[in-house]
């Protein structure tokens, strides 16, 4: 598959010649540098991956049956397709489009544009605050929760959760 914009393989063709130029005998305190530097690279490609996954899953809505792009794709879940398109596991993506979906504005039966299930979640991944594992793990209990809670207890709860995981793994985020 092309790119849609040559400007992306270019640019990551740049950054991995820069990198491989530049790795070998560093000094370990620029090797952390570095190493840090990726991964904030990481969460900033994370945040397309969420935004991207989130909308592929809400234009492979079940309610859209053989009309949604996952299933036109011969895909059964738009997890199943992103896992084959970004070759990357089934957990992955379900991830990605749990977190996407949960983030992403939503629209109302009229067309009008409402919040994102967790808008605080969402500002805290794209901010680069948390990324996809952790905010997954918060759109799991967050959700289970849903049926048991007010509105505004779920939102205290998005607020407490996002507060306390940035700078935690994932398993640490289950922990809270």
């Amino acid at each position: 598959m092309e790119a849609s914009d040559p400007r992306l393989l270019e640019l990551f063709e740049e950054l991995s010649r820069a990198c491989a130029d530049r790795v070998a005998g560093l000094s370990a305190d620029d090797l952390l540098r570095l190493v840090a530097d990726a991964g904030k690279l990481q969460r900033a490609l994370d945040v397309i991956r969420v935004r991207l996954a989130g909308e592929l899953a809400t234009q492979s809505a079940a309610q859209l049956g053989a009309d949604g792009i996952a299933r036109r794709a011969g895909h059964p879940t738009p997890a199943s397709f992103l896992a084959e398109l970004w070759q990357i596991s089934g957990a992955e993506a379900t991830r990605l489009c749990e977190v996407g979906v949960a983030v992403r504005p939503r629209r109302a039966v009229d067309g009008s544009v409402l919040a994102a299930r967790y808008p605080t979640l969402g500002a805290a991944v794209g901010s680069l605050s948390l990324g996809v594992e952790a905010a997954a793990v918060i759109v799991r209990e967050l959700d289970q929760a849903a049926p048991y809670c007010s509105a505004d207890a779920r939102a205290a709860g998005e607020r407490l959760l996002v507060d306390h995981a940035p700078g935690l793994t994932g398993r640490q985020v289950q922990g809270l």
